[in-house]
């Protein structure tokens, strides 16, 4: 089998960065047998140092590599030098957009996991494409949806075929998945959120997750993929708990306020699994509605597809005209680094081809 390469450099050494070059370190050999792909990192770069050598860097001590500036201008520089150079981003940074045009438009394929980019105002996100095209290069950003899951392939692969897709539906939060699960399940509200933060599901501060923020971010992707011309601030957004009770955190602490919410919750909750029917945050893009991204609690009977998830799975449902009655459902993890880190290696993978 013929052999090709791709030249990664990965900006962010944090959960998923980490574990891509894990990944990659155990993986190698095997990714270059099975997939005749040679994944060579040249480049590591985190917020105040990056490391680069064009003859390559160990996955498992790349410190030990020359040191080199942290200018984007001069590490777009030294990638376009490369014969099949990728920009892999694992960043939660807002200004990495920047990074992408000057690496588009100069024939470097860019990876990301970072929704920030992607979900910033039209110009900049309209100036990524048109990067891309003007350097007929290829930006792939499959995991800043569904980590590992592949959600925005099909939906493009059906555009492309001529479907119009009517409906999206998606549990796009493994977090927010995992409280409404056991919530469902009558976990206490403030005990839930303590256990998910224990396990690591949440941000430092837990009220980034419940605020919904980060779906919005999603739902804003998965709108624009389906032609929704849309903003942050036009989406209709509600936050897991009330907005008085993230409003009350500030003022006596996340803990209590929870604490003073939850037997609401288990009563809402009770009420509802009587009638068979419980709460999943959901986004919901539908372009032809006057709202057509929204996204916060909704409450489903037992046989929609949200309410069979367990933990933090993720999932995204899709209602196109070709598909009429029938619902195409993408399922399975939505939460963790090395979850997110396989979807990024396999575009990565994807950049060879």
């Amino acid at each position: 089998m013929s052999r090709s390469r791709v030249d990664v450099h990965l900006f962010g050494r944090g959960n998923v960065g980490s574990s891509l070059l894990s990944i990659l370190a155990v993986r190698h050999d095997a990714i270059a047998f099975r997939d005749g792909v040679d994944v060579r990192l040249v480049g590591v770069s985190g917020r105040d140092e990056t490391f680069f050598d064009p003859a390559g860097l160990s996955f498992s001590s790349f410190r030990e590599g020359p040191r080199r500036t942290t200018s984007i201008d001069s590490i777009v520089d030294d990638l376009a030098k490369l014969e099949s150079p990728v920009l892999v981003d694992c960043t939660a940074a807002g200004t990495m957009d920047a990074a992408y045009v000057s690496a588009l438009r100069r024939g470097i394929s860019v990876v990301t996991a970072n929704k920030a980019p992607l979900s910033s105002a039209p110009d900049r996100y309209d100036a990524i494409f048109a990067a891309a095209r003007e350097g007929k290069s290829r930006i792939f950003y499959e995991t800043t949806v569904g980590a590992d899951l592949p959600v925005l392939a099909p939906i493009a692969d059906r555009i492309r075929s001529g479907d119009t897709i009517r409906l999206i539906e998606g549990s796009l939060s493994g977090t927010l998945g995992y409280l409404a699960d056991a919530i469902s399940r009558g976990e206490n509200l403030a005990a839930a959120v303590a256990e998910a933060r224990h396990l690591g599901y949440t941000e430092p501060d837990p009220s980034e997750d419940l605020s919904g923020r980060d779906v919005a971010r999603k739902a804003l992707i998965l709108a624009r993929e389906i032609g929704v011309h849309a903003t942050l601030e036009d989406i209709e957004l509600e936050p897991f708990v009330p907005a008085t009770t993230l409003a009350a955190a500030r003022e006596v602490g996340l803990e209590q306020a929870l604490a003073d919410a939850a037997p609401l919750f288990a009563a809402r909750t009770e009420r509802l699994r009587k009638e068979g029917r419980l709460i999943r945050y959901l986004a919901q893009v539908q372009p032809k509605s006057q709202t057509p991204i929204r996204v916060g609690p909704v409450v489903v009977d037992v046989a929609h597809p949200a309410a069979q998830l367990r933990g933090t799975e993720a999932l995204v449902a899709l209602h196109s005209d070709r598909a009429g009655d029938v619902t195409i459902v993408v399922r399975g993890p939505g939460a963790g680094g090395s979850a997110t880190a396989s979807g990024v290696l396999a575009d990565v993978l994807r950049c060879a081809r």
